[in-house]
C-alpha cells in the first residue's frame, strides 16, 4: 500500500554536479555551457549527497518516489543513477 508521493530533485539537491556549471555574469546558469558538459565521462564525475539515499529508503517504505528535474536526461544520466542505486518510480 502506497503511504506517500515523495518528490526529490537532482542537481545540488541529491546529486552535485556543480564541477559541470558554470553562471554568466548576471548569475544565472549558462545552459549552452550546461549541455556541452553533459558527456557522460563528465555526468560519471558526479557524486550523490546525503538526501538521495532517501529516494530509496522511501520507496521501501512504500512511497511512489519520483525524481522531478530540469535535465535532459541522457542515457548517461539513466546508467548513472542505475549505478549508484538510485531507483525512483518515475522520472520527470
Amino acid at each position: 500500500m502506497m503511504k506517500n508521493i515523495t518528490i526529490f530533485d537532482l542537481d545540488g539537491t541529491c546529486i552535485d554536479s556543480s564541477h559541470r556549471q558554470n553562471t554568466l555574469p548576471d548569475g544565472t546558469l549558462d545552459i549552452p555551457k550546461w549541455l556541452e558538459n553533459a558527456t557522460p565521462e563528465k555526468i560519471f564525475q558526479d557524486k550523490l549527497m546525503p538526501l538521495a539515499q532517501q529516494i530509496n529508503k522511501r520507496a521501501k517504505a512504500g512511497d511512489f518516489t519520483i525524481v522531478c528535474t530540469a535535465r535532459i536526461m541522457t542515457f548517461a544520466d539513466f546508467e548513472f543513477l542505475m549505478n549508484e542505486g538510485i531507483n525512483p518510480k518515475m522520472i520527470l
